[in-house]
């Protein structure tokens, strides 16, 4: 289908596994989801976190799309927050495919964007709506990301993005300052790539476990002359770029202590080494976790570091991290 594909085996009958969007297939089964459920899941998951230290996260997609579970998804966490059941922090990013044209006068230009006139920055600093998430292709392991040179194990099979052109032709027509747009993973990046990310000023939220989890898929992928240039974090931080921490769960563990580990050691749970010069001190994977995931929503004012008059978001610990 277009953007995915469902897998089949040698007689041509699907596995099971469905790659990015020809999950739609199957959406019109079991979405949406009632809010009761919604909120059930989101207080489950958020003890969850608590319990791993995490005290405020980004759900990165909610309302549309094939990750979205309601298109009133928001109104799940609202209601979380108003019965004392959502335990942390959190930060929405609305799906842009839940983005519509907006029904007011013609004079007001008010071009899309969601019922209310809802925009970012809406709410306190328990529940608040953030960016907006727009997907621009797939994943390394699945092999439905772009490339700009093939896969190591499929030759013949890459693909060609212009997100930080984007970026910058959206800062050229409509300039805000420190708008600090993310690209989530930032997942394979060229060094030329790492230069322009940090001129452009934009925050790439690459994901530590996954060196650890998936990170013998990226070296079957990529071979081991790339393997460095997957989730990077030592030339994005010595390039003057401010990375955070992410997991990305489901799709690995997101505890945060797993995933500070593998930034340091950069090596698969085999035991193989995946691109070690991108390698970060334990210090340095910490202020990820914190000062940069705070300066990624640009929170850093209110969290991110111990200091009079920031939120008491504190993690105990019983050894030096």
């Amino acid at each position: 289908v277009p953007g995915g594909l469902v897998v089949v085996d040698a007689e041509g009958r699907p596995t099971g596994l469905l790659q990015e969007q020809a999950q739609q297939l199957l959406n019109a089964l079991v979405l949406p989801y009632p809010l009761s459920g919604l909120v059930d899941a989101i207080e489950r998951a958020g003890r969850v976190y608590l319990s791993q230290g995490l005290t405020s996260v980004v759900e990165a997609g909610v309302g549309g799309g094939w990750i979205g579970k309601s298109p009133v998804e928001v109104a799940a966490y609202q209601a979380a927050r108003d019965a004392g059941r959502l335990p942390l922090r959190v930060e929405l990013m609305v799906a842009a495919d839940a983005l519509h044209p907006l029904a007011g006068h013609v004079s007001d230009d008010l071009g899309i964007g969601l019922d209310l006139g809802v925009r970012s920055g809406l709410g306190d600093d328990r529940l608040r709506i953030g960016p907006t998430k727009v997907f621009s292709d797939g994943s390394l392991i699945g092999h439905t990301c772009a490339l700009t040179e093939e896969f190591a194990d499929t030759p013949g099979e890459r693909g060609y993005l212009q997100v930080l052109d984007a970026y910058e032709e959206a800062q050229r027509r409509w300039p805000r300052p420190d708008v600090r747009h993310r690209i989530e993973h930032f997942g394979v990046s060229r060094p030329d790539q790492v230069a322009r990310c940090a001129a452009l000023g934009v925050v790439p939220v690459p994901q530590g476990r996954f060196v650890g989890e998936i990170g013998d898929g990226m070296l079957r992928a990529l071979g081991p002359e790339r393997a460095g240039w997957a989730y990077r974090y030592r030339s994005l931080l010595d390039a003057g770029v401010v990375v955070p921490g992410s997991s990305d769960r489901p799709v690995v563990d997101g505890h945060p202590l797993r995933g500070m580990h593998d930034m340091v050691n950069r090596r698969t749970d085999s035991g193989a080494e995946c691109g070690p010069d991108e390698a970060v001190s334990g210090l340095e994977a910490l202020t990820a976790y914190t000062l940069g995931s705070a300066y990624a929503s640009h929170a850093e004012d209110d969290r991110g570091t111990i200091a009079v008059g920031k939120l008491a978001d504190l993690a105990v610990l019983d050894d030096d991290p």
